[in-house]
């Protein structure tokens, strides 16, 4: 597809966005006049686990003056927020409905209207202009208010026509920085001050205290996820097989292999790799179920992807092999030493192109890693997995 095609058809697709959402301020009548504060994150499930300490400082903030506050989140975690307790209602919203079907649309915005917030509040740092400004834009009766944000989701001319959209936006440092910085920023622009934090889920004591997770048996065991948002991030399946028969044999631990349904071809060919008999979850839970999966595990080995940072809020130790796309922005964590226990180990091979956003300048074969995926060695991994194992030392205690 031509770059002046999409640029049309997202045009088009804009044209009809601002049309649906001027009907639904028409036909939505007087806004109730409220003093409740909505929230809009409707970004992925690790960015909304990197934000979820931050989530509840803002929400305590707005409390603290008489507000109710409640969360637009996208629909793929929203129901894990609401495991929270730390807003007065979570919406759920549907991304790809909301982008494809001018109805939803439609019923949405206008809903949102109709509702009267008094405050509208946007913390993505990379914007997009039809989901969250779009919404901020008709919501928000008193304030509006943003990051200054990239453009990693918007091109310079959207971005300056949605600034407009907002009443404030907080000042955000340029260049690199890790999310859970990115995310205190923006609270002391809002006159919050708190320290980088991984945020903690319930459901991690719920499994603490229950002493096993569900389906395992209380057998000990590991967990591998082998997916990740672009087949080219993925690990070596041969590489997961290799590294679960080091732990295996080092502990008797049980391995157990987790993931969505796209991830069944990886499972599959970790399966085929090994003699080694592997639990296989992939598909088999929903986010929360994953949750209490990854919370009742001894460690956890992961691309970088939402499992990573979904290990460290339920508090269970994570490996992460990490690519240069972004490096230092989601992976490695930067936190104080108080929550530096909990934060995941990094795996990587570094190269001189490292922030190229994915944009790999490297060859690669079909189904093959990019190039910093690739470099990355199971002995690499094994060694920063031994302070994790019984002992320190990767030794054959079992428990």
């Amino acid at each position: 597809m031509t770059r002046l095609r999409v640029r049309l058809i997202l045009a088009l697709a804009s044209a009809q966005a601002f049309l649906v959402a001027r009907l639904a301020v028409l036909l939505s009548g007087r806004p109730r006049a409220g003093r409740d504060v909505l929230v809009v994150r409707l970004d992925a499930i690790g960015d909304f686990l990197l934000w979820s300490d931050a989530a509840g400082r803002l929400a305590d903030h707005y409390r603290a003056g008489g507000r109710r506050v409640f969360l637009l989140g996208n629909a793929l975690w929203a129901g894990l927020a609401e495991t929270m307790g730390v807003f007065d209602g979570v919406i759920h919203l549907d991304r790809r409905r909301f982008l494809l079907d001018p109805r939803y649309r439609f019923a949405t915005q206008r809903w949102i209207r109709k509702a009267g917030f008094a405050i509208a509040i946007q913390p993505t740092f990379s914007r997009e202009l039809l989901m969250g400004d779009a919404i901020v834009r008709i919501a928000g009766r008193e304030e509006r208010i943003g990051s200054e944000g990239d453009l990693a989701n918007i091109d310079r001319d959207d971005k300056r026509r949605s600034d407009q959209w907002y009443s404030r936006l907080i000042p955000a440092s340029p260049g690199p920085m890790m999310e859970l910085l990115r995310n205190a920023e923006f609270l002391a622009g809002l006159g919050i001050a708190c320290p980088p934090r991984i945020g903690r889920l319930p459901v991690a004591a719920e499994i603490r205290s229950a002493g096993r997770a569900d389906g395992d048996g209380g057998a000990p065991y590991f967990v591998l996820f082998p997916g990740a948002s672009r087949e080219a991030r993925c690990w070596s399946p041969v590489s997961f097989a290799r590294l679960a028969e080091r732990i295996s044999t080092a502990t008797g631990w049980q391995a157990v292999i987790a993931g969505g349904g796209a991830d069944r071809p990886a499972a599959a060919a970790i399966k085929a790799a090994t003699d080694l008999p592997l639990t296989d979850r992939v598909g088999a839970t929903d986010l929360l179920g994953l949750a209490r999966l990854l919370a009742g595990a001894r460690v956890v080995i992961s691309n970088e992807t939402s499992a990573t940072h979904l290990s460290a809020v339920v508090g269970t130790p994570a490996v992460s092999i990490v690519g240069g796309g972004h490096f230092g922005r989601f992976l490695p964590y930067d936190v104080d030493d108080a929550d530096r226990p909990r934060a995941p180990i990094a795996v990587h091979h570094p190269m001189d192109c490292y922030g190229c956003n994915w944009q790999c300048r490297h060859p690669r074969g079909p189904g093959e890693a990019y190039a910093c995926i690739r470099a990355v060695s199971v002995d690499q991994v094994w060694e920063a997995l031994l302070p994790l194992l019984p002992g320190g030392q990767g030794g054959s205690a079992k428990q």
